[in-house]
């Protein structure tokens, strides 16, 4: 059969290079497809068949062959990056191919200002400049908690009395949106009174060097900081500060400037606050209470203990994502990496099957074929996985299908999970992340 097709493909090229081809022969057509930049892992491709007597229909995604028939072709859990899909049609008189090119980015961009005005003073112009981590972004932003609107990289503000927060938000061309914008906040001092005229009608003047400040005279208040329960917290994890023991000199406090000791900080009118370090170590955080009239006193410094709030780094080193196995003598070893500063306690592993000759795992059903990790196969809830430990050695993780265990050869999808000694659970399964992986197991060939 292969020959036979050989063949005709051989003197479809002899007849297409003669010029007597159809005029009815074309190349296949692509109609619609994913943007240039999508935020989607997925792709669908609408697309019809050229003219002509087709024989064959060959699908590419990025150098790999994959199933295909028209009108629509969908590939799911592509990972970020460019793509390339083509569509070639061998047949009598054409063999064309076309194809369909688009960056996949699931990614949101990270904004930062690079400018932003003092934390406390009395000027009543405010330059922000923004940046982010990628590309092609725009941005939007918003102040005092309105609504957010298109901006440029720098913003200059004109505000008035009172605390302030502004906040940006960078988007990329993909349409990814940053969830947790740049935000900070800033306290404005109110501008002291004109001083009353002199006596000598030389008119009034300000305060000594003419420059504005707050309020001289009075006491300032006593600022005070305390952790609201334990000062040992895993990473990621917030950690509560209280600063309501601080007490007001001549003024009220209107005022609290948070500084959390790994170079961030925060002011808010409240006295209480919630902070995730994202670093381990060991932190020394402070508050400065400032009152209505400009006055201020910083707190001594509390110090917080950061541990390891990181799962593990774990990924699939055979088989490749849409790769297959073939079972051997031993049977097939499935392998992988497992990595943690502060050590690796378990990985666990877990198997269900897809699709096999003749039978196709019918989509929504309630029931899974699971490996139970030693010779068979259990039936159990699909929303159930029956996890099973693998056997760790040298920073990776592996176990071995024999060659006799009762399961079928086919469609499967390996999920990896792990626990470091601090109890830090790795479950985020993903195709990115290979911790999520769709396999063909072929069945043994020896005797």
């Amino acid at each position: 059969m292969r020959r036979a097709l050989s063949l005709v493909i051989e003197v479809a090229a002899v007849l297409s290079a003669l010029a007597i081809a159809p005029a009815s022969a074309s190349a296949a057509r692509i109609v619609a497809g994913p943007p240039a930049y999508s935020p989607s892992p997925d792709a669908t491709f609408t697309w019809e068949r050229g003219g002509g007597v087709v024989l064959a229909t060959e699908c590419r995604i990025d150098g790999t062959r994959v199933d295909c028939s028209p009108p629509t072709t969908t590939l799911r859990g592509l990972p970020d990056g460019e793509h390339r899909f083509q569509i070639r049609e061998i047949g009598l008189f054409t063999d064309d191919t076309v194809e369909w090119r688009w960056t996949i980015d699931t990614r949101a961009p990270d904004t930062v200002f690079t400018a932003k005005p003092r934390a406390v003073g009395d000027e009543r112009s405010a330059r922000f400049a923004i940046e982010a981590d990628e590309d092609g972004v725009r941005f939007e932003c918003r102040l005092d908690g309105a609504a957010f609107a298109p901006c440029d990289r720098e913003v200059i503000l004109s505000v008035g009395d009172g605390l302030h927060t502004f906040e940006a938000r960078a988007i990329d061309r993909a349409g990814n949106v940053d969830a947790s914008p740049a935000r900070y906040s800033w306290f404005v001092l109110p501008l002291p009174p004109p001083p009353p005229p002199s006596d000598d009608g030389a008119g009034s003047g300000g305060p000594i060097g003419g420059g504005l400040g707050p309020v001289l005279g009075g006491s300032p208040p006593r600022a005070e900081l305390r952790i609201a329960g334990s000062r040992t917290a895993r990473q990621g994890r917030p950690v509560r500060f209280d600063a309501s023991r601080s007490r007001a000199g001549s003024a009220p406090i209107v005022l609290y400037r948070f500084d959390w000791g790994d170079g961030t900080s925060d002011t808010t009118y409240q006295s209480r606050a919630l902070h995730a370090y994202r670093r381990t170590g060991t932190f020394a955080a402070k508050v400065t209470a400032i009152d209505r009239d400009g006055r201020a006193s910083t707190s001594q410094r509390v110090r917080v203990v950061i541990i390891d709030g990181e799962p593990p780094a774990i990924s699939v080193r055979q088989p490749r994502p849409g790769g297959r196995v073939r079972m051997g003598r031993s049977g097939v070893r499935i392998s992988g990496y497992a990595r943690d500063r502060s050590g690796v306690r378990t990985v666990w592993a877990a198997m269900h099957l897809v699709a096999t000759t003749g039978f196709r795992q019918r989509a929504g059903a309630p029931l899974c074929a699971w490996y139970d990790g030693r010779s068979a196969f259990r039936v159990r809830s699909c929303a159930r996985p029956l996890w099973f430990r693998t056997r760790r050695r040298r920073g990776g993780w592996s176990f071995v299908i024999p060659r006799r265990a009762r399961i079928f050869a086919g469609t499967w999808v390996l999920r990896i999970r792990a626990a470091d000694k601090l109890g830090n659970v790795a479950d985020d399964l993903s195709l990115r992340r290979r911790t999520l992986v769709p396999f063909e197991l072929l069945p043994y060939r020896g005797r």
